[in-house]
């Protein structure tokens, strides 16, 4: 037998030469239909940070890679008795699967090492 090797990087990872700066994540401004279909997730608050990123890139990395709008309930508005943030995930529902898929990658995190399974999304009645 033989071990495959493991790719690295994938693609969209490059970054413009010349300037040094990475080019930001530009978002593209989300247009809303009459089929869309609303979620929403209760996220704790440590977890918030996996999912905004540095400065927003990483909600805006998953609004961009499934065309939905992806947001937090405001700072400090928790669900009663919890330490939980609401996430909502607006867009077509092939688009919400996307976001919600790499919502719960983002939420488990490189090392894994907080469990996705807990946590459900809820269909929200238009």
């Amino acid at each position: 037998g033989g071990g495959g090797g493991m790719g690295a990087g994938g693609p969209g990872m490059q970054q413009r030469n010349g300037s040094g700066i990475p080019s930001r994540q530009q978002l593209r401004p989300f247009i809303p239909r009459p089929d869309d279909v609303k979620y929403k997730v209760e996220i704790p608050d440590t977890l918030v940070g996996r999912i905004l990123g540095r400065a927003g890139s990483t909600i805006t990395e998953i609004q961009n890679a499934s065309g939905c709008e992806v947001k937090f309930s405001q700072r400090g508005e928790y669900v009663p008795g919890t330490q939980n943030r609401l996430l909502y995930v607006c867009g077509q529902a092939s688009g919400a699967k996307v976001a919600q898929q790499m919502v719960l990658q983002k939420i488990e995190g490189d090392q894994g090492d907080v469990s996705s399974a807990d946590f459900k999304f809820e269909l929200m009645p238009n």
